[in-house]
């Protein structure tokens, strides 16, 4: 693997990895920010393949303000009540089992009929015919064999929270977004160390998934209306064993002195998860009301049950009515109580709603303060026309470089975007919102199959930003071929 960094963090203790190109570093645990000075290099275990983010952190913001305004006891307060720590975007180490598997299946499956039968009326009166339904069992077995692909995590219990390790199981992508690992990719994230090796991910987390998947795919071929005394047993052929880096957000805070965890798979916005404080007052009325709801309802049928018997005798015309009606009050008495709960699980849910919306109007409003004074949310962000130019002729000396235009990546005006182009075709876009592994792409000649910066460039481009991050402190201005002095994109 390229040179790896490690650090302690001067917080919670944590030891965290980086790619050397990172100047600021976020812990993964306790989000803590600090400078890297300190750092040693390290010789840690390789990986073959990474699968680089394609989410960014402006999109796990967004998401989890809107997961943590969601679930029926979420206090109103989430929001303002909670203090966050930064959102760390972090590689986890897996291992990625391609294979094959073969065994067998038996079962007692059960086929359901409809059996007829006399018994006695309700009044005990006469004989009435009534039906049941039967369950007829036979023994049942099969085989079962297919191909299987699972990511198993290669870490151990105490790097990352075990929550996350089994949500990382979930994430999903095609064979081509799998890319050979360079240290390009993870410049401005951090790393979790590659500590288990194939064969230990394998019997801690890789077989349980196996197991799971062959008894899901083997119950779907048992016959019958419903089964029991299910077994299965299964023999795995493993092709591929690839080593590789996963990419996750992950983001803890406190609400009221607790500690919770929020985490979004890289690749996928729609996956997030964690945990939420609760509304113990919420809870505890909405209970309340439920069990007054169930008991009351149910008091109401078996009042109308033995008023019922209490009539029949006598007046069977009015036992039933007495026994109708009672239920009918009763189904009334559930309704209401219900619409107790609806409406204060509504109320709260709508007061979460409002803050949301504000929140994210007030997000969306800074960034578009700052799409307009030209300042972004990474490196690039404060540079002038002339010093983006500067680092184009960093990439490619070979050519002439011109502003091309300025644009935003995702269509919605939330990702501004500076393009340049060269005499032979070549690009270079500055993403002021993207995080730092996205915040510079260049298509080299325009090879649109290849967006990296090459590594060699990207250490002359740290000098370069550190010679105009001092130039910007009272040291001399960095030479360039342009005019421009302003320190913000000037377009």
């Amino acid at each position: 693997m390229d040179s790896i960094k490690k650090i302690c963090c001067q917080n919670c203790g944590a030891e965290i990895m980086f790619s050397p190109g990172t100047q600021l570093l976020l812990c993964n645990f306790c989000g803590s920010e600090f400078q890297i000075e300190s750092a040693t290099d390290s010789e840690v275990k390789s990986v073959s393949s990474i699968l680089p983010f394609s989410t960014t952190a402006n999109q796990f913001e967004i998401a989890a303000l809107k997961w943590l305004s969601e679930g029926d006891y979420t206090p109103d307060d989430i929001l303002e009540g909670s203090l966050f720590n930064n959102q760390v975007g972090m590689y986890l180490p897996m291992w990625l089992f391609n294979g094959k598997y073969d065994g067998e299946w038996s079962a007692s499956s059960g086929y359901d009929r409809i059996e007829e039968y006399w018994d006695k009326s309700y009044d005990g009166k006469k004989l009435v015919k009534k039906t049941r339904t039967v369950t007829d069992w036979r023994p049942s077995n099969g085989n079962c064999k297919g191909k299987f692909t699972f990511l198993a995590t290669a870490s151990n219990e105490s790097s990352v929270p075990r929550s996350v390790k089994d949500f990382s199981h979930g994430v999903g992508f095609e064979a081509g977004e799998l890319k050979e690992f360079k240290i390009e990719y993870t410049q401005g994230f951090s790393l979790i160390e590659l500590e288990l090796d194939s064969d230990e991910a394998w019997n801690y987390h890789g077989e349980s998934q196996a197991n799971n998947y062959v008894e899901l795919q083997s119950r779907k071929r048992i016959p019958g209306d419903r089964y029991k005394d299910f077994y299965v047993n299964a023999v795995y052929d493993i092709d591929t064993k690839l080593s590789c880096y996963v990419p996750f957000w992950l983001r803890n805070y406190k609400y009221k002195d607790s500690e919770f965890y929020l985490y979004m798979d890289g690749t996928n916005v729609l996956r997030l998860d964690g945990v939420r404080p609760k509304d113990e007052e919420r809870e505890s009325i909405v209970s309340s009301i439920e069990t007054k709801r169930n008991w009351g309802c149910g008091g109401f049928f078996v009042l109308g049950l033995l008023l019922f018997y209490a009539l029949l005798d006598s007046d069977e015309d009015a036992a039933m009515g007495v026994m109708f009606g009672a239920m009918i009050v009763g189904l009334i008495f559930y309704y209401v109580q219900n619409k107790k709960v609806n409406t204060i699980l509504e109320e709260s849910k709508k007061v979460r709603q409002e803050k949301l919306a504000a929140k994210i109007q007030s997000i969306e409003a800074n960034r578009q303060d700052d799409d307009m004074g030209g300042v972004g949310k990474n490196k690039y962000s404060k540079l002038s026309q002339s010093q983006m130019l500067e680092i184009c002729t960093i990439i490619n000396p070979s050519t002439e470089w011109s502003f091309h235009q300025k644009l935003d990546n995702d269509g919605i005006g939330t990702d501004l975007t500076f393009e340049f182009l060269s005499t032979d075709e070549s690009i270079v876009q500055f993403n002021i919102h993207q995080p730092p592994n996205d915040a510079i792409r260049c298509y080299l000649k325009g090879n649109m199959d290849n967006d990296e910066v090459p590594f060699s460039k990207m250490k002359q481009i740290e000098n370069y930003l550190n010679d105009v991050s001092g130039s910007n402190q009272g040291g001399s201005q960095p030479k360039s071929k342009n005019t421009s002095s302003s320190n913000n994109p000037s377009f």
